[in-house]
């Protein structure tokens, strides 16, 4: 297919780049329809005969939004997959500091039986024959089924032990951990299937005041500012991410993170703030995640020297 000509018909332009190497983008980097994503954050003709055709819209700037984006998605996973140990890291502490392991995996395997036997099974998770020789799961002890649970079903225990075995735990900690959990895996779920998080910055949600929000709110960064930016769904939810890396990843994984963060807004600054300053959505989010992001340090700082 000629995608070239399919961008022109909606005045998706190449001033600024050769269309040779849209080309070359097309076969080995990002396909149309994965530039075509970003196209929303853009305007467009309002008249009958141009309708779908943008308004100063240059192929160039979609696939700087791209690579944008896949730095973010990268940052993005790492953070999920520090979460994700970190949770486990508490759960199985919890147990075996209360004697409770077996119970816990008996009562909560009897709860979601089909569930774990359908997801489950040897042939979609070939760790469960070949790291655990075994050919059922249910025959597996607590650290080797957490150990195999994908993030999804490690919220399901979390959220069983919160109600059925509160007398074990720090109900405090595991229901403030629980605010933030749906967020993680929203974010979570979009980054592992490939999908764009940026795309979706036109998505909104109805902003009601949360821990977060109050939290961001209370160090600094200006209310019309929060409104704006947290009403966005997935700003929403990558700030509650954020939140709850601090609350429970370890310290030396947290300032690794933070060099990550650091080295993915110097990469932006020298290679795409062009692109930044033409779009107000992406200009305005940019910021405020830097505002974010700095609250956050600053505050771990001082939980450090204290």
């Amino acid at each position: 297919m000629d995608y070239i000509k399919m961008m022109k018909e909606r005045n998706i332009q190449f001033n600024l780049v050769e269309e040779f190497e849209a080309e070359r983008i097309f076969r080995v980097e990002y396909s149309y329809y994965k530039l075509l994503e970003y196209s929303p954050l853009f305007p467009r003709y309002n008249g009958d005969r141009e309708i779908n055709k943008f308004v100063k819209l240059d192929f160039l700037q979609l696939y700087y939004i791209a690579k944008i984006d896949e730095k973010f998605s990268h940052i993005t996973m790492l953070a999920c997959l520090d979460i994700e140990q970190a949770l486990k890291t508490i759960i199985l502490f919890d147990m075996d500091k209360n004697d409770i392991k077996q119970q816990v995996l008996d009562d909560f395997l009897a709860f979601d039986r089909e569930y774990i036997l359908s997801t489950y099974t040897p042939d979609n998770f070939q760790i469960i024959s070949e790291k655990y020789m075994s050919n059922n799961i249910l025959s597996l002890e607590l650290e080797q089924v957490i150990d195999i649970f994908q993030f999804g079903s490690l919220i399901r225990i979390f959220d069983f032990i919160k109600e059925n075995y509160s007398d074990f735990v720090e109900l405090k900690k595991y229901e403030l951990i629980g605010k933030h959990l749906n967020s993680a895996k929203n974010i979570r779920n979009i980054v592992a299937h490939n999908n764009s998080l940026i795309s979706q910055l036109n998505i909104r949600h109805e902003l009601k005041t949360d821990i977060v929000s109050s939290f961001i709110g209370q160090n600094g960064v200006k209310n019309k500012t929060l409104r704006t930016n947290m009403s966005k769904k997935i700003v929403f939810d990558f700030c509650h991410l954020l939140h709850l890396y601090y609350l429970i990843v370890p310290k030396e994984k947290i300032l690794q993170m933070q060099k990550e963060i650091q080295n993915f807004f110097n990469i932006i600054d020298e290679n795409y703030s062009s692109i930044l300053k033409d779009n107000q959505t992406l200009h305005s989010v940019y910021n405020f995640l830097q505002m974010v992001t700095n609250v956050y340090e600053k505050f771990f700082e001082k939980s450090i020297d204290n």
